[in-house]
């Protein structure tokens, strides 16, 4: 069956066949699980159990049954078959995230009224290999609780997308209340003196006061990333942290002032660090451990974002001269001997270097620095020559209507797209539908693996997530 005709699923199955007639789930029903089946199979199931309030057993396949078990096609990771006959179903996985899916697919077919299910076969799979959302660590996600990150994680399983970048720590310029724009999401035992306190002010009739509200991010607060990670896999979505670094960095530097940058007269700036010091990675590596041995170990979790975008000279760092351009890159005498392209390859491939000895195989980093400094081939060469190339992720971002012409095949380089679903929450909600499409049209003409819509979280964006869940999954959707 065509795309555009198998009613209204999200996203749209690869291969679908109606078959005419329905079967109807009676209380004689149970749902079958294969003994020995994996947590997201067992959650498959009692999920499923939970919305047509049938039993789970452990058993084979039978009359007045709902099977989930296994059929592999290795070439089809993720994939399921979903068979639907007059008196039972079966949801046959290439692996358990396969039985996973198949089962949100069933939930989505079942009519609520009478449990009514149509007779209908469904053979399907994923065209990308990574689906997900990236939330950046700015005003909204830094108030949600960890319900309402569940919550989250719950909508992007229903659309079988697989993956959750985080950010945990960035920093931008002056915004409001005269104050440097910073988030960091989760605290350090390390560096107790890290955090980021914010206020919000308001007007309440009901006190007829303005109210002014001084917090931390419950993220940070309760310090329930680890539980979150955990509640996502069992959902077969993968949750990263980003720690940016460089460009989006004021907070670190400024209480470290040992680390800054330094300008022409060897002040610290407040703003990037000194790639030439010693003490620069010593503490860097301190908090990338912390967050290795507290949240992703546990997991067996092995990506990691290091950011590295829009590294250049920007105004608002300063609350003492808010108008002054300040320059992250340092000017220290050892720093200043040294052409900025070689510190910056340096930098990168320490931090790499460090990650991938601390079980770290996925590292992503954003592309504009290396492409405005023209290091993409250089940095793919040393990459290659240090063994490293297949531990990099270079991850492709534009938000408007006219995306990249190239995004290097050529390099051989791990590439993702990062299109965008929606960003502030202070500005007219407007459709993305355009930009995912047009980056995912990149994205497979030039064979990517993968896909992160960057932005904040907002149900209002749903429309850009059920189009990327339905083109990620099923290129034929786009």
């Amino acid at each position: 069956m065509t795309y555009g005709q198998c009613m209204n699923l999200f996203p749209q199955p690869h291969i679908m066949e109606l078959k005419g007639g329905k079967l109807r789930i009676t209380k004689e029903f149970r749902i079958v699980v294969r003994p020995n089946a994996s947590d997201i199979e067992n959650i498959a199931a009692n999920e499923l159990s939970k919305f047509i309030k049938c039993p789970v057993i452990i058993g084979t396949p039978e009359a007045n049954s709902i099977y989930l078990g296994i059929k592999v096609n290795a070439a089809q990771p993720e994939g399921y078959i979903l068979d639907v006959k007059s008196d039972r179903v079966s949801i046959l996985g290439n692996d358990p995230s396969g039985i996973f899916y198949g089962a949100e697919t069933l939930q989505q077919i079942i009519e609520n009224k009478g449990f009514n299910i149509p007779l209908l076969h469904i053979e399907d799979w994923p065209d990308l290999k990574y689906r997900g959302l990236y939330i950046e660590d700015k005003w909204g996600p830094d108030l949600m609780s960890l319900d309402e990150w569940k919550e989250l994680i719950d909508v992007m399983a229903s659309l079988k997308l697989n993956f959750m970048g985080i950010g945990i720590y960035g920093c931008w310029g002056i915004q409001y209340d005269n104050e440097i724009l910073e988030f960091l999401m989760v605290p350090f035992k390390s560096h107790p003196e890290l955090k980021t306190p914010k206020k919000i002010s308001f007007y309440s009739p009901t006190r007829t006061a303005d109210i002014t509200i001084s917090y931390l991010p419950p993220m940070f607060v309760k310090d329930f990333l680890r539980e979150l990670i955990a509640y996502g896999k069992n959902k077969n979505v993968i949750i990263r942290p980003q720690f940016n670094s460089l460009g989006h960095n004021t907070l670190i530097p400024r209480l470290h002032p040992e680390i800054s940058a330094k300008d022409e007269s060897g002040h610290p700036t407040g703003y990037g660090f000194c790639l030439s010091s010693p003490l620069t990675y010593e503490i860097l590596f301190s908090l990338y451990d912390e967050i290795i041995d507290k949240y992703l170990k546990p997991n067996c979790i092995d990506f990691f974002h290091i950011g590295m975008d829009e590294i250049y000279p920007c105004i608002g760092r300063d609350l003492e001269h808010p108008k002054r351009e300040i320059d992250p890159w340092c000017k220290c005498p050892e720093c200043k001997g040294k052409p900025r392209e070689e510190l910056l390859l340096s930098y990168f491939f320490k931090i790499i270097e460090h990650l991938v000895s601390r079980g770290i195989n996925n590292i992503s980093i954003w592309n504009d620095q290396l492409k405005r400094m023209g290091l993409l081939e250089k940095f793919s060469s040393q990459l290659e020559t240090k063994g490293l190339k297949e531990k990099v992720i270079i991850e492709w971002w534009h938000y408007g209507p006219h995306p990249f012409k190239s995004i290097k095949p050529e390099l051989g380089l791990r590439r993702w797209v990062n299109p965008m679903t929606g960003y502030f929450f202070w500005t007219t909600y407007k459709s993305y539908l355009k930009n995912i499409q047009l980056m995912l049209d990149l994205g497979y003409a030039q064979g990517v693996e993968g896909i992160e819509c960057y932005g904040v979280y907002d149900p209002a964006f749903h429309r850009n997530y059920l189009y990327l869940s339905d083109y990620a999954w099923n290129k034929s959707a786009g």
